[in-house]
């Protein structure tokens, strides 16, 4: 009987895949100047442990300087997307924490996708932030 539970929890938390939010990631254009930072990939399961959606994508890249409104609606644009963008893409005085100072949301391909410039008003250089992960 123990073996039948393992066996069913080892099943359940196979990694089945995740090439459909990675096909959704892959359709971002992100700056030329863009230097990638992070990737995180959480793969299907029939199982999803730890908080993270699964599949889940998360990509981030350091941009030397931040970009307006009309560019990061180009960023979308580029990418083929009809997110919905949020904010002015400016710093706000005196706040010296990383915020988002621009997202936008929507859904692509079956997929919830959002995309953030954050930055601080100390700073010039920004962080562009690739959210992937099913709707719901």
């Amino acid at each position: 009987m123990a073996f039948i539970v393992l066996g069913v929890l080892v099943a359940a938390c196979v990694p089945l895949g995740s090439s459909g939010v990675r096909s959704v990631a892959e359709q971002f254009r992100a700056p030329p100047d863009a230097a990638p930072l992070e990737e995180r990939a959480t793969p299907r399961r029939l199982l999803c442990l730890g908080g993270s959606p699964c599949p889940s994508l998360f990509k981030s890249w350091n941009l030397p300087s931040r970009i307006d409104r009309t560019a990061f609606e180009g960023l979308m644009t580029a990418s083929g997307w009809a997110l919905q963008p949020h904010g002015d893409c400016q710093p706000r005085p005196n706040r010296f924490a990383r915020v988002a100072l621009c997202s936008a949301t929507g859904e692509v391909n079956g997929y919830a996708v959002t995309v953030n410039q954050l930055g601080d008003s100390r700073d010039e250089a920004t962080v562009l932030t690739l959210d992937v992960r099913p709707l719901g």
